[in-house]
């Protein structure tokens, strides 16, 4: 509402809009406008039920839906904690074996020259960096 506010008193003096350097067009304001109201109605929705429909097995509005939304937003939230859990099972894994993965492949596969096995280590290396 403030940032509506804002923008349409920006647009009713072209001095206003020169001393701030704004980009907002009438277009603009009517879309943030269109959003504004499509939010109210999709609060309304959710916090004043008028069907019985939208009620779950325990008499609660929407619990179902709401704990649905909760377990994805807090997949999401624990995406890089769980990513630094894999690169640390990983570190200490490849570490503790001796064996990093590009120096434990190329070891198994091929008898290397000591000469290239500062890239095939450099490699190795580029890899603890990123995870």
């Amino acid at each position: 509402q403030l940032f509506i506010y804002i923008c349409a008193t920006i647009l009713k003096d072209p001095e206003y809009i020169d001393l701030t350097g704004a980009k907002i067009k009438e277009q603009d304001l009517a879309i943030l406008e269109k959003c504004n109201q499509e939010n109210i109605e999709e609060l309304k929705s959710i916090v004043v039920p008028d069907e019985e429909a939208y009620y779950d097995s325990n008499g609660g509005y929407g619990a179902a839906a709401l704990l649905k939304a909760g377990d994805m937003w807090a997949n999401h939230v624990l995406e890089n904690v769980k990513s630094y859990i894999l690169c640390v099972l990983y570190i200490v894994g490849t570490v503790t074996a001796g064996y990093p993965l590009v120096s434990g492949i190329v070891s198994a596969t091929t008898s290397i020259d000591d000469s290239y096995l500062f890239i095939v280590r450099f490699v190795d290396s580029l890899i603890y960096l990123f995870c």
